[in-house]
């Protein structure tokens, strides 16, 4: 039969179907997992989780098999406050965990202080053996459903007491308020949705027995096919939620009072899920995954389209909108999608174009027709400037063991940005570098979305101070034959100029290859012994070698030369 409570809340009994055989459990891989047990085990359609986790003893959560079993339900996950194996006929239904199993569930011990018609219920002080999941979900409908059985070996001969098993099914999200906690980024409480039709009450021992509520009873004190005294009926739940929005849900279920007998509830294989049909926006933009905001031709971005109903090929329409403009912000694409037969969603990828005006974010919005689901999906188009870099030096001098400064300067593109050098440069946009010999560098610079900038080479120069040798002996005896300045070898193209006593230019060289051998440049012929004066311009930027306040003469240095044979 169906009972509908109110518009907010449905939960349906239905009577299970005996069965000949029992009941089967498994937490042996994959059963192990609670990621797997929630999206591969317990979601249907139009439902995605994340933020999976589970409190409690391992052996405390798994699959059941209920196909020949009289639970009322084909498969799915069980909870169990022991071991899941002692469900099976035959089980105690009484843990034998070795850590302390005591808590105190505030949640859970409200709850069950709720149950009115229980006279007990204000003794309820404290929870055992407690089994918690919890996860964040998505639907692409306006509500979300499941199915379960709440079973108990405290049927039924604790009904009324204190020792009142709990559990609950704790619902927070967008547009819900309620009493009881909810974690962060969920500030306004939570909601239990697991209620008996047209009340407030929660679904306990003590509110679903023979002489309470007895049409949604099943006895079974023979535990023939389940090793559990009494349970519900089949209850589906569906509740109103707001479709694209971030919900949590809590199943939590505890022994109250003592944990010496357990309770259990069975959640339907593919029950938990939403009905309608969904879009979404996504964009991998700057190594940032599963937002809505993508780059100008940075990254990847589109829409994801979801159905609920996968027995039937769907096609899907709808309107696209915006004031990012086609051809200009981005390509073309189609204006509907077909889902064919057993597949759930698809994806319509959107090629982003860079149009160089830096401006307010674009949108690009879709609007499906006629759906009562996830009617729209916004992507936000950030603007990204052309990028450039640039040396701020083309050529710099050092002199061993120093080292030299190669900055980039970069702007426009996306952070962060990747810059390598050449020859061992490094990485950065700032290095540091003291090569042994004069060395040209450049670099690469690649940004977030991969835009890549060559900058131009920047000559770092291995050059140490000039020092002029002040004596000469160009007398063929092999020493000191060739005229050389101490360290001028490390300059490209000096210039050297050689006077006599009268200021007449002897000797005169651009590009000096220390290669003077005491002749006069034009004549060629032997310069006498004597004292000359000499003046070298190494043509480098770096050194100063007199306070003169003309700049080319301070990189200037001279001196008397005595020219012996």
């Amino acid at each position: 039969m169906k009972l509908f409570i109110t518009p907010l809340l449905l939960l349906l009994f239905t009577l299970p179907i005996a069965g000949t055989s029992q009941i089967s459990v498994s937490n042996t891989a994959p059963y192990d997992s609670e990621q797997y047990l929630v999206e591969d085990i317990l979601l249907g359609n139009g439902v995605s989780a994340s933020n999976i986790t589970f409190s409690g003893e391992p052996t405390q959560i798994g699959f059941f098999n209920g196909v020949s079993s009289n639970i009322g339900l084909d498969s799915g996950v069980v909870m169990y406050t022991a071991d899941i194996a002692t469900i099976v006929p035959g089980g105690t239904g009484i843990d034998d965990f070795s850590t302390p199993a005591s808590q105190t569930d505030s949640d859970l011990i409200t709850v069950a202080q709720s149950v009115t018609s229980n006279p007990s219920a204000n003794q309820i002080t404290e929870t055992h053996d407690l089994a918690d999941l919890n996860f964040d979900f998505q639907v692409v409908g306006d509500t979300v459903e499941f199915e379960f059985v709440f079973a108990s070996d405290e049927y039924l001969t604790y009904v009324n007491t204190e020792y009142n098993d709990v559990f609950s099914f704790f619902l927070s999200g967008p547009g819900i308020s309620g009493p009881y906690s909810s974690p962060a980024g969920f500030p306004n409480g939570a909601v239990n949705v697991a209620l008996i039709p047209n009340t407030t009450d929660p679904i306990t021992i003590s509110s679903v027995h023979p002489g309470l509520n007895s049409q949604y009873y099943i006895d079974n004190p023979a535990n023939t096919t389940v090793s559990l005294n009494g349970f519900t009926t089949v209850v589906k739940v569906k509740y109103p939620v707001e479709c694209g929005e971030n919900y949590h849900f809590r199943f939590a279920i505890a022994d109250c009072g003592d944990g010496a007998l357990a309770s259990a509830v069975f959640l339907k294989a593919g029950s938990l899920g939403s009905e309608g049909i969904g879009v979404s926006s996504f964009a991998n933009f700057a190594g940032v995954q599963g937002g809505n905001i993508i780059g100008e031709a940075c990254g990847q971005a589109g829409f994801v389209f979801s159905s609920s109903n996968v027995n039937e090929p769907d096609t899907i329409r709808f309107t696209i909108s915006g004031n990012a403009e086609m051809y200009d912000d981005y390509l073309s694409f189609p204006d509907s999608i077909i889902l064919p037969i057993g597949v759930a969603s698809d994806t319509i990828w959107v090629t982003i174009l860079q149009d160089f005006l830096f401006e307010d974010m674009d949108t690009l919005e879709i609007t499906l027709l006629g759906n009562l689901g996830c009617n729209t999906a916004t992507l936000y188009i950030q603007s990204i400037d052309q990028l450039n870099a640039a040396l701020t030096l083309d050529s710099i001098n050092i002199c061993p063991p120093e080292t030299g400064q190669l900055v980039a300067e970069i702007a426009g593109g996306w952070e962060p940005y990747y810059v390598s050098w050449n020859n061992n440069g490094g990485l950065g946009d700032t290095v540091l570098v003291s090569p042994d010999i004069t060395t040209f560098y450049n670099a690469n610079v690649v940004d977030a979305c991969g835009s890549v900038r060559t900058l131009e080479t920047s000559e770092v120069w291995v050059q140490c101070p000039v020092a002029i040798a002040n004596i000469f002996t160009p007398n063929g005896d092999g020493i000191n034959d060739l005229y050389s300045a101490v360290n001028l070898d490390d300059y490209p193209n000096p210039t050297i100029t050689i006077y006599n006593r009268w200021g007449k230019i002897v000797y005169y060289m651009e590009d000096y290859q220390n290669d003077w051998d005491g002749t006069h440049y034009k004549s060629g012929n032997d310069l006498k012994e004597g004292v000359y004066y000499i003046v070298v311009s190494p043509n480098s930027p770096k050194y100063q070698y007199t306070e003169h306040k003309d700049t080319v003469i301070q990189k200037t240095l001279s001196g008397y030369l005595q020219l012996m044979r």
